[in-house]
């Protein structure tokens, strides 16, 4: 065991090892950290934080080759299950994943056509999103209304 200050420092492998349960090919649900936002599970050591499901794929399997991502056929961020995960490029992984999941919708949640009154929106960082136009005016007409 590594000493640095007051805080021990287990090896890596060692710390992942002693959490590891092969017995099972349920969702692993990681006791450590999970980050509130993004949802994945993390572990620290000498002050570096790794994700937990990378790691046990690389454990599994072998190392990721670069520019691949990990893609969770059980749509669980937290799950760490090697099993779980499947290889993919950039691009078969982005419209499989949470984030485009409303890519298939027609209308807005107001009911207004897509098609018919169109859509656009720039965010402030230059990205485009999907923003129905009618309830666009319809915001901007309120807000003059004030």
């Amino acid at each position: 065991m590594e000493r640095r200050g007051n805080r021990h420092h287990k090896p890596l492998l060692e710390i992942f090892e002693s959490r590891v349960d092969e017995v099972s090919n349920e969702c692993w649900r990681w006791p450590g950290y999970q980050h509130p936002e993004t949802g994945y599970s993390f572990i620290r050591t000498n002050y570096k934080l790794h994700r937990v499901h990378r790691l046990a794929y690389e454990r599994r399997f072998g190392p990721v080759p670069k520019g691949i991502d990990l893609h969770h056929l059980c749509f669980h961020r937290w799950c760490w299950n090697p099993l779980h995960l499947l290889p993919v490029n950039r691009k078969e992984h982005s419209p499989e994943g949470l984030v485009n999941q409303y890519v298939g919708r027609t209308h807005c949640s107001k009911g207004h056509n897509y098609k018919e009154d169109g859509y656009s929106y720039t965010n402030p960082q230059g990205k485009t999103c999907r923003r129905c136009r009618a309830c666009n005016k319809e915001s901007r007409g309120a807000l003059a209304g004030r």
